[in-house]
Parts: structure tokens; C-alpha cells; sequence
């Protein structure tokens, strides 16, 4: 698949690259967001060496590495340490600029942590010479690269230039990507593929290889994730069994129930039949530590009782709620009656997924001006009160709070009828939402609503938009 996006990074990059000084950058991101991919692009006309930090005996990584070099610099031996490593790669470097790219540089930690500081002593060392070099630090582990280069008690704390945390496509470029690979026709039928792969380029990288055999998303989910030799049917151990350590089965477990649509510390305590604060313990980690999850109160009133919790990856949610506790289907080669249980589901998986696209494409200029407001937005997001059994998908109000928004997201319009046109009127209604001087009130579908939705829409005074009106 050919490159796309991350024109931000790159930009950045090479304006790092003309300045006469050394330069330390560090990409981090979870594994397949395309980290390798964005630093060959920007090295691809530039003097290179690249390293991959595997988790083997040094002794072994430096034989690999030196060979490396030796491709370049034919004089070179052997090294007997990181240090010695360091220490004459600068030395060679110093008259000619090259690019320096340490791929998942956190497997130090496991392997050899003393690693840290010799790369610390001979970076401080290029910087005092001025030794004109591009260092670039590749992680997958992001809480993990986070640490190595922003606690102040680790070796190289602020010793990187920039630190770009990259994360998945953005729902217009997947749009895009899926008209090129011919995969999509049209924006729902990309919002079937987003719903599964996000915006996680590898994923899209793996279709556009496998494209003349792919016809549809049922295709692709069968052949991949839910066949026993599929590229992605054990990704969420590949992507976080080494992560979690010998507590992944616990984190596993969690992960599971959030996927599932159980959202608070309580309801999973209850399916776990685990005390509350050992769950939070926990969440608490997969929100600081891990970055997996994310958590929210509603907006108005953000009680911490009524904490809400997420999968921030789709596909993850994706493969806990469908994959992982079915692992035993798929050995025995029972594709087809797997996919019908996903199939009749599937709405259910995509509808907070369409939520919170919705979210991420509200602020965009192309659904401003669709909606077009009297007010400024200031404060936007989700509101919900478990007691009083009321929930908005989408609410955003002015500074002053006068003006209040309330969208409902639909993924199908023809579930649009008069009754639920009502309801959701009854809901804005809500006494805290009294107090604004106006309401609006939307309808944000996957699909376009027919003349008659769209009719029934406005005889009740509400705006009728769909996920085309955002590209």
C-alpha cells in the first residue's frame, strides 16, 4: 500500500533534519500504526542505518547490528558492549550525516536496562561535539517510551527534541484510503471496515495486499480474524500479552466486560466477583499506565459515581467482544457459525463506535456549517444520570450557557419513527437542560434519511444529518 497521511510528522522530521545540530526524535505508538513505515518514508533519500532493538542476549544483538554497520563501514570488527557500539558509530559519523533509527527501543528494559544510560552518555557526548546526527527512537510500548524519556528520574529524560505519539487514520483519510483499494464504494460501507480496523494503517496495509481475494468486509473478517492462520485472529495477544505480563488474564478479563458494554468499576466487579477496589486497581492502570482505556463523567454534571469506562483501540473492543473468548470456535474451523453470532451483534458493537466518531468529527468544519449554530461552541461530549435513566449521545453548549446542542446518533434512519422523534424530545426536556434559553436538536445518521425521514424530521423542528455531510 502506498503512503499516506502523517504529513505533520514528516514535515517536522525534515525540518529537524536541516538543522545543523544533533537531533533526537522519538515516534511512539501501539504496534501496526504505521511508526516503521513513517520512518523509512522520511529516510528514504537520506543516509540511513536501521536497528531493530529484538529481545535477544546483547552478545547475539550486537553481532546482528554490527553487520549493519559493516554493510556501510566494511572496517568495522566487533563490539563488545552497547557502549563500545556507541561509541564508535559516533566516532564513524562524525564527518557525514547520517540518520539513526533504534526501532522498539523500550525492549532494552527487558534485556539489558543499563542500555539507557550508555545511549544517555553518548548523546550528551554528540551534543557537546556537535556531531551532526538524526537519532530517531521507535516504541511500541507507549506508557513504557513515555517513561524512558519524560520521568525525570530515567537517564534521558529530556534528551529527545520532539516526541510524536502517533495514533490511528482519521475517519476522511480511511474514506479515502478504502476508495483507492476499491474496498468501498461509499462512506457507510467505509464505516463497516472503520468500525473493525479503525484507523490503524497496517490493517488497511494487509487488505491492499490481499484485495483480489477480498470482495466484502465478511470476506476479510473470516479469512483474517476468525480462521486459525489469520493475520489478525490472535492480535490481542500479540499486541498486549507481553504488555500485561503474568497478569494478562486478569486485564484480559476486564477488557472483555468493558468490550461487552459494561462500563462501570460495579458491573464489572459483579461479573468478575471481585471486590470494587481491586477492579479499580485495575482500570486505574489501563487508564495511567497502559493508555487503553480512557474514562468519563457526563458533561454538566460530572459525578465521579457515574465514571464511565472505554476501549480506546476499536479493533481490540472489537476483538475481546467477538475473538477472544471463542478462540476454541475458530481451532475447531468453526468460521461460518462464528461469523453469524458477529452478524447478528454487530450493531450493537458499532453503535457506541459511531458515537464516538460522531464525537471526533463534530468540531470539523463541514459539520459546523451543516449545522449551523448561533453559538460558540465551548464545552462538548456525552451526558448521561443513571438515576434519572436519561442519556444524550452528543450535548455542546455556548460559554455563557445558553445555548444548548442535543444530538442522538442512529446508525439506520429507517429506526427513525415519530415515537422516537418524541422521546427524544421528552429528554430535552431534562430539568437540568431548563435553565438554556434555546435547545437544537439533531439526528446524526450513518446513512442519509430518505424524503420521508427527513420530512417527519422537520414537521418536529429537528435537524436530520448523516455521516456524508462530515467529508
Amino acid at each position: 500500500m502506498k503512503f499516506y497521511g502523517r504529513e505533520e510528522e514528516l514535515a517536522i522530521l525534515e525540518a529537524h533534519w536541516k538543522e545543523e545540530e544533533p537531533i533526537v526524535d522519538v515516534l511512539i505508538g501501539r504496534r501496526r500504526i504505521g511508526k516503521t513505515h513513517l520512518a523509512l518514508q522520511f529516510v528514504e533519500n537520506k543516509k540511513n542505518l536501521y536497528f531493530f532493538t529484538s529481545r535477544k542476549e546483547i552478545p547475539a544483538l550486537l553481532e546482528e547490528w554490527g553487520a549493519i554497520v559493516r554493510e556501510v563501514f566494511p572496517e568495522v570488527t566487533t563490539f563488545r558492549n552497547i557502549d563500545e557500539f556507541l561509541r564508535i558509530l559516533f566516532l564513524l559519523l562524525k564527518d557525514e550525516k547520517y540518520v539513526l533509527i533504534f526501532d522498539e527501543f523500550q525492549n532494552f528494559k527487558y534485556i539489558y536496562p543499563e542500555a539507557f544510560s550508555d545511549f544517555q552518555k553518548h548523546i550528551d557526548d554528540v551534543i557537546e561535539k556537535n556531531i551532526n546526527v538524526h537519532l530517531l527512537f521507535l516504541g511500541s510500548s507507549v506508557t513504557l517510551m513515555e517513561k524512558v524519556f519524560k520521568d525525570a528520574k530515567e537517564p534521558l529524560f529530556n534528551r529527545a527534541t520532539r516526541i510524536f505519539r502517533m495514533e490511528g487514520f482519521m475517519f476522511p483519510l480511511v474514506h479515502r484510503i478504502m476508495r483507492d483499494l476499491k474496498l468501498s464504494k461509499d462512506v457507510a460501507a467505509t464505516f463497516d471496515f472503520y468500525s473493525v480496523f479503525n484507523g490503524v494503517p497496517k490493517y488497511y496495509d494487509i487488505m491492499a495486499k490481499e484485495k483480489k481475494r477480498f470482495g466484502n468486509l465478511s470476506d476479510i473478517m473470516k479469512e483474517q480474524c476468525l480462521s486459525p492462520k489469520g493475520a489478525l485472529t490472535e492480535e490481542g495477544f500479540f499486541l498486549l500479552q507481553s504488555e500485561f505480563g503474568k497478569d494478562y488474564q486478569k486485564y484480559f478479563d476486564i477488557l472483555t466486560h468493558l468490550a461487552l458494554g459494561e462500563t462501570s468499576i460495579t458491573d464489572i466487579a459483579i461479573k468478575l466477583q471481585e471486590p470494587t477496589n481491586k477492579i479499580a486497581v485495575y482500570l486505574n492502570r489501563l487508564f495511567t499506565y497502559y493508555g487503553l482505556i480512557e474514562k468519563r463523567v457526563p458533561l454538566l454534571e460530572p459525578k465521579q459515581s457515574e465514571t464511565r469506562y472505554r476501549i480506546k483501540d476499536q479493533f481490540l473492543k472489537f476483538w475481546f467482544r467477538y475473538i477472544y473468548k471463542r478462540l476454541s470456535y475458530i481451532e475447531r474451523g468453526n468460521t461460518e457459525f462464528l461469523w453469524k453470532i458477529i452478524k447478528n451483534d454487530f450493531t450493537n458493537h458499532q453503535g457506541p463506535v459511531f458515537e464516538e466518531l460522531c464525537t471526533r468529527l463534530f468540531l470539523t468544519d463541514r459539520v459546523q456549517k451543516k449545522l449551523s449554530l448561533n453559538f460558540e461552541i465551548w464545552e462538548y461530549g456525552n451526558f448521561w444520570s443513571k438515576k434519572d435513566t436519561i442519556e444524550i449521545d452528543l450535548i455542546a453548549y455556548d460559554k455563557k450557557k445558553e445555548h444548548l446542542l442535543l444530538i442522538e446518533c442512529k446508525l439506520n434512519p429507517r429506526r427513525i419513527t415519530s415515537s422516537f422523534i418524541n422521546e427524544f424530545k421528552v429528554k430535552s426536556t431534562y430539568p437540568l437542560f431548563q435553565k438554556f434559553k434555546t435547545k437544537k436538536l439533531v439526528i446524526w445518521t450513518k446513512d442519509p434519511a430518505d424524503k420521508q425521514v427527513q420530512s417527519l424530521c422537520k414537521q418536529h423542528n429537528v435537524l436530520s444529518i448523516s455521516l456524508d455531510d462530515a467529508l
